[in-house]
C-alpha cells in the first residue's frame, strides 16, 4: 500500500470564503422604506442594494443604525403606488462605513 504524501501547509490552495447566507441574494436596486421602532429617529426611503426572502442590504447617508436595532420596513416601496405598503419587522445585523458620508446596513427579517 502506498503512503500518502503530506503537502506542506504553505502550498495548499487557500480555502474559499464560507457563505453564511441560507438564501441567495438578488442584486437589484429597489427602494425600501425604513421606520425605526425608536420614534425619535425619523423614517427614510433608502435603496436596497441586494435582498433575499429573509433580509436585505441598503445604503444610507444617516449614521443612526446599530446592530440589534429593530425596525419596520416596507419592501419594495413605491411612493406613487396605491399607498398600501405591507411592512415586516427586521433587525440590523451589520453596519459598515462605506465612505465619509455613506453607510451600508444589513437587515434580517424577524416577522412578516
Amino acid at each position: 500500500m502506498a503512503a500518502l504524501e503530506e503537502t506542506p501547509l504553505e502550498s495548499k490552495p487557500q480555502a474559499l470564503s464560507c457563505e453564511l447566507r441560507r438564501l441567495r441574494r438578488t442584486k437589484l436596486p429597489v427602494p425600501v422604506r425604513i421606520r425605526p421602532e425608536d420614534v425619535r429617529i425619523s423614517e427614510e426611503i433608502a435603496m436596497a442594494r441586494n435582498n433575499s426572502r429573509d433580509g436585505l442590504y441598503f445604503t444610507t447617508r444617516r449614521n443612526v443604525y446599530y446592530p440589534g436595532m429593530r425596525l419596520r420596513m416596507a419592501f419594495p416601496y413605491y411612493a406613487s403606488s396605491s399607498g398600501i405598503h405591507p411592512e415586516c419587522t427586521a433587525h440590523v445585523v451589520r453596519v459598515e462605513k462605506l465612505s465619509d458620508s455613506e453607510w451600508g446596513v444589513a437587515l434580517k427579517v424577524i416577522f412578516r
